[in-house]
């Protein structure tokens, strides 16, 4: 009998042990912050209509209060067997939340919660880990990646040199228009790097709006400054021939054009003067010529083989110099009376403007008649599609305009080339 009862007293905690399971976990975010002094709940899952369950014959209350989990997310809490357990098919479920105040992504306080799936716990231990983050529980912090640029292609209207560009080269649009802000002309950013490529310069095209335009002398605004309706004119400036002043140009009875330090002959309504002076930029050097009516027929006439130069207080009337042309010393250049103006050239493919045709090739180049002083400012505008051939780009020279294609092809450009200065 003594021995009976002593091999009871064994058994007896044997048996409570088995009954129980420890249950240890880790929960982690997704991107392996941990759901560091957070909780767990578990709950027990019984068959509807199963009754109350129960535990070895007696009565079974399932844990109410959640317990912590460590700062590196783990935790460890003891559960009734689920195979122990009446009635069959009990299961467990779990609530974790993460810490008070977690900060979302998202902003704002925390704490983030999230339940795992029921599952069967049986046995001496089991880990549910694995289970946990199948849920996946929700990110805590935001992952923003990693990684290298390793190049930079260009399509239509940008060009990249080279195409693409792998370690240092430039993107440019050779069409494009910018503001202040690169460091080369049209260009919208800038690589280098022997590791990647790295952006060293980017070109900002700024924007605003014209909020008031003011005047100076000889200028006059009204109201000045204007900041919605007004008019600029010029108060003191030569506009009949009743007031006429030395070197200035002016419109006289019939359209006919005169002009002073100067002797005028007038036989048909042609005009033609001669001057003597050469030393001020309002005196005539060489004389000058309307045509019939004193409309300009044929252009302005050189006697002396000078240029036009229009100077800050009047004509220069063909000023002779090495190098025939109009050249205005201060103020604008433009058209009047409508907007059907040209400018127009004697020949095509000449050095202002043309066609270049690139055939077969990755470049193609026009000539210049006559060279500039220095490599001028040419753009080119492709006259088909050109995605065949990708990029393109003008390069120039003081005696030629090349369009150079990234791909070898067939296609042609419209250029236009302006000096810089020439």
């Amino acid at each position: 009998m003594k021995l009976l009862r002593l091999f009871a007293l064994l058994f007896v905690p044997a048996l409570s042990f088995a009954q129980f399971t420890t249950v240890t976990g880790t929960v982690t975010d997704p991107n392996g912050l941990a759901y560091a002094f957070g909780t767990i709940s578990a709950g027990l899952v019984v068959p509807s209509g199963a009754g109350s369950p129960t535990l070895n014959g007696g009565g079974y209350t399932p844990p109410s209060q959640p317990s912590g989990l460590d700062k590196a997310g783990k935790f460890t809490i003891r559960l009734a067997d689920n195979s122990v357990l009446l009635p069959a098919s009990t299961q467990w479920t779990f609530l974790i939340c993460s810490a008070k105040g977690t900060i979302l992504p998202a902003g704002g306080n925390g704490p983030v919660c999230f339940t795992v799936p029921a599952l069967t716990i049986s046995g001496s231990s089991q880990s549910i880990t694995s289970n946990i983050a199948a849920v996946p529980p929700p990110a805590l912090s935001i992952n923003p990646g990693t990684g290298t640029l390793s190049s930079v292609s260009c399509t239509v209207p940008l060009a990249c040199t080279p195409n693409p560009i792998v370690s240092t080269g430039t993107a440019s649009c050779p069409t494009c228009a910018i503001g202040p802000g690169s460091s080369t002309a049209n260009h919208i950013a800038e690589f280098a790097g022997t590791d990647g490529v790295t952006l060293i310069d980017g070109g900002v095209a700024g924007t605003g709006t014209l909020t008031s335009v003011s005047c100076t002398a000889p200028l006059v605004c009204t109201p000045n400054p204007i900041v919605t309706t007004g008019s600029a004119a010029c108060a003191t400036c030569t506009t009949s021939a009743a007031s006429l002043g030395s070197g200035n140009v002016v419109t006289g009875s019939g359209g006919q054009a005169m002009a002073t330090d100067s002797s005028m002959t007038d036989a048909a309504g042609v005009m033609t003067t001669s001057g003597t002076s050469t030393a001020a930029c309002n005196s005539i050097s060489n004389g000058w010529k309307f045509g019939n009516g004193g409309a300009i027929n044929t252009g302005f006439t050189s006697f002396g083989g000078g240029a036009v130069d229009f100077c800050a207080n009047g004509v220069r009337a063909f000023q002779s110099n090495s190098s025939n042309g109009i050249a205005v010393e201060s103020g604008n250049m433009g058209f009047f009376g409508g907007k059907g103006q040209h400018f127009v050239t004697q020949a095509a493919n000449n050095d202002s403007t043309g066609t270049v045709t690139v055939s077969a090739s990755t470049s193609g180049s026009v000539n210049f008649t006559t060279s500039y002083s220095n490599a001028p400012n040419c753009q080119l505008t492709p006259q088909s599609d050109p995605t065949a051939i990708g990029a393109y780009w003008a390069t120039s020279s003081t005696s030629a305009v090349t369009a150079n294609v990234h791909t070898s092809g067939t296609i042609s450009f419209n250029y236009h080339c302006w000096g810089n200065p020439n």
